[in-house]
């Protein structure tokens, strides 16, 4: 297991490795010829920066060459340098939030008893946050310290001319409270399904109020934090409308949001979107139009990061609306986003439903042939339903598929049965796709008769355990099977 110093070390980007070695040779901070010594020993080991326990005698030696080696000793070196790292990251993570370091300095002078720069320093701070119909929570609790301080401190007497400091505290106390309120609501109504405890009390009652009211029409942030409330909460028979008023009010105000509560807000309208509306068109413009505009600014990036799923939804959402040059340019551009560790596997999965969506079957499972067996079920579930369609649409066209076939759906069952960490609903689901499609290739290959092909479609029809672009999937194709007699067209397939 690493140390706690090969963590960070390993953490740092290439610019804060040269600011690092800057800070090192500053003797404010660092005075010692040893601890840079030390760090010249450490970057041989980037960029684990791991060192193995056999090099510690060695190491020893390079750094302290007229002593005999102690263990003690250099636990205690690197423990200093340790500190060295944290308070260089405490420096950097001031340096970069603008206010904290503005807000540090006033108080510097407060401290120091300058009252005139002090509050001077404060209310140029407080003028950046003037207009509060879009200020995020940290803002609010921002503001709401800066009031707090300028009335609770020593360098005044309470006098007439400072109750609208105290005034203005009682108040964004509130909106801080209650924004706080909103947030936390909002984690627990939108994720209820996911936790096993229920939705505490005072949460639970206070989305009961909302309910009661109608959907907030007014341009600011708590009202679009209510009316993403009111999506998880509204009556069915609601939901849609209370959507696309959120949606609506998300793209009016886009540019007075913040890029952290337009992450959050996106993700909900996402996630409401797949669990809500029907697959089929609908669903996938939706998608794409949500996609988009988070795309526009990069609001829906984590700090310039995006997950493997995301990267992959956004790719077959915008495949299945046949818009294959936007997919491939957004491979081309964002794969840099991804997690370096399952990169290469999501990448080829992308490249191969582009060549699935544009009929390119034979290079569809060719792409996918080249990936091995992953550790994430869920992807594997992806790839190896891709692939059976893919080889399926193969078989259609040349029979000599059909071993191949029938020993990937064998296999896929069989892995979809041992895999208890699926979802009840996602086996179910596979398997009963499993189920149609080695019905439709026993009527192809030995019945082949009009009745049977009504029966099958009849009892697709019927189940409720598949998909409707999975019906509409399979019935295509038992309809060209009867049509060509077993020849079918390579017409585009929605899916």
């Amino acid at each position: 297991m690493k140390t706690k110093l090969a963590q960070l070390l390993s953490k740092l980007e290439k610019q804060e490795i040269t600011a690092f070695e800057k800070y090192l040779q500053s003797p404010y901070f660092n005075n010692s010829p040893v601890v840079l010594r030390y760090w010249k020993q450490l970057k041989k080991y980037a960029p684990s920066f791991d060192i193995p326990k056999p090099s510690a005698e060695k190491l020893f030696k390079k750094l302290y060459p007229e002593e005999d080696f102690e263990e003690k000793k250099l636990r205690q070196l690197r423990s200093r340098f340790l500190k060295l790292v944290e308070d260089f990251l405490a420096i950097e993570q001031l340096r970069r939030d603008d206010f904290a370091y503005k807000k540090r300095i006033a108080d510097a002078y407060f401290e120091k008893e300058i009252k005139k720069e002090f509050e001077k320093r404060y209310h140029l701070l407080l003028k950046t946050m003037e207009v509060e119909d879009f200020l995020t929570e940290k803002e609010l609790s921002q503001k709401l310290s800066l009031y707090h301080q300028l009335y609770f401190n020593h360098l005044h007497a309470k006098r007439d001319t400072y109750p609208k400091y105290l005034e203005a505290s009682t108040r964004l106390l509130k909106y801080y409270h209650e924004r706080r309120k909103q947030l936390y609501a909002l984690e627990w109504v939108s994720l209820k399904e996911q936790f096993s405890h229920p939705i505490p009390t005072t949460i639970s009652q206070y989305t009961e109020d909302l309910n009661a009211r109608t959907p907030e029409l007014v341009d600011t942030l708590e009202s679009l934090y209510i009316n993403m409330l009111k999506l998880f909460i509204a009556p069915k028979e609601k939901e849609e409308t209370v959507y696309f008023i959120c949606k609506e009010q998300l793209i009016r105000n886009y540019e007075c949001v913040s890029l952290k509560e337009k992450n959050i807000f996106l993700k909900l309208l996402i996630n409401f979107c797949i669990s809500r509306f029907k697959e089929g068109e609908q669903l996938n413009q939706e998608l794409f139009s949500l996609y988009s505009l988070g795309l526009s600014d990069k609001a829906i990036f984590v700090e310039d990061k995006m997950t493997n799923i995301t990267f992959l939804t956004i790719v077959t959402t915008g495949v299945k609306l046949q818009k294959f040059d936007w997919a491939k340019s957004f491979i081309i551009k964002e794969k840099w986003r991804l997690f370096e560790k399952d990169m290469d596997l999501y990448i080829k999965v992308a490249d191969a439903s582009i060549l699935f969506y544009t009929n390119k079957f034979k290079d569809c499972v060719e792409r996918l042939s080249t990936i091995e067996h992953t550790h994430f079920t869920t992807m594997d579930v992806v790839r190896k339903n891709l692939q059976i369609r893919a080889i399926f649409e193969c078989y259609i066209q040349d029979n000599t598929y059909q071993k191949l076939l029938m020993t990937n759906i064998n296999n896929f069952e069989k892995y979809l049965t041992r895999k208890l960490e699926l979802s009840i609903q996602k086996r179910t689901t596979n398997l009963t796709f499993l189920f149609f499609l080695k019905k439709i290739i026993l009527w192809k290959e030995v019945q082949n008769n009009d009745e049977e092909s009504h029966l099958i479609k009849e009892q697709l029809d019927q189940t409720k355990s598949i998909s409707k672009m999975y019906k509409k999937w399979l019935i295509y194709h038992i309809e060209n099977i009867t049509k060509e007699k077993g020849l079918l067209k390579t017409t585009p397939v929605q899916i």
